[in-house]
């Protein structure tokens, strides 16, 4: 039998619990693959919350998520993050529902959800 356990951060963890364990550290992701797997992301949200199409994303809201969002979130928190965006008026816009156009995500829906402070990182073990 084994037991797997997982951590963001194994700084608080015991010597005595680290010594019945062997280490594994995982690299976050870089910038540039959270970059790659956005588009994942999306179409997974599209497919999950049954959209008619996926979000576009305007050139002043990409590099705010770029500087914002990308360096200091798990991909969990970026699919997240995007969905809010949505919800915060482009989704939910008249001519969106109406007649079917792609949502537009800008500056303002990425500054209403994420704000001016940084997204920080979350602390968690888990168990398998």
């Amino acid at each position: 039998m084994f037991f797997i356990a997982t951590s963001n951060d194994i700084s608080g963890l015991s010597e005595s619990l680290l010594d019945r364990f062997l280490v594994i550290e995982v690299p976050e992701y870089s910038v540039q693959e959270k970059q790659a797997i956005m588009p994942y992301l999306i179409r997974q949200l599209v497919l999950e919350r049954q959209l008619h199409c996926a979000p576009r994303f305007t050139a002043s809201a990409l590099v705010m998520m770029e500087k914002n969002l990308l360096p200091n979130s798990s991909l969990r928190q970026i699919k997240s993050s995007i969905w809010r965006m949505l919800c915060t008026g482009a989704f939910l816009s008249d001519d969106v529902v109406k007649f079917g156009q792609a949502p537009v995500i800008d500056e303002h829906s990425v500054e209403a959800v994420i704000g001016s402070a940084k997204i920080k990182k979350k602390h968690s073990m888990g168990f398998l």
